[in-house]
């Protein structure tokens, strides 16, 4: 879809720029390179043996953290292929 309208791409084709060209804006705050530290303490606390209850307020915020930048990841996917199924069925 993208080299038929538009040629190759200048950068990666990546989820994010195909967000970006087609209108989808995730926070900041959600966005690429921020969960990893969250999934770290997460995954070092469960290894101790603990369960979300006992998970200390850092790591369920950071399980928040995880799940927004993950559902935004699911919205976008679908925003980005509803654009494209539109475009192409014009």
């Amino acid at each position: 879809w993208y080299r038929n309208k538009f040629g190759s791409p200048i950068e990666k084709a990546k989820l994010q720029f195909f967000e970006y060209l087609l209108g989808f804006y995730v926070p900041e705050r959600f966005g690429l390179g921020l969960v990893g530290e969250s999934l770290r303490l997460i995954r070092e606390q469960i290894e101790k043996g603990r369960t979300y209850i006992d998970l200390t307020k850092a790591a369920k915020n950071g399980w928040i953290s995880v799940f927004r930048h993950n559902k935004f990841d699911l919205q976008g996917m679908a925003f980005v292929l509803n654009a494209i199924i539109r475009q192409t069925s014009n």
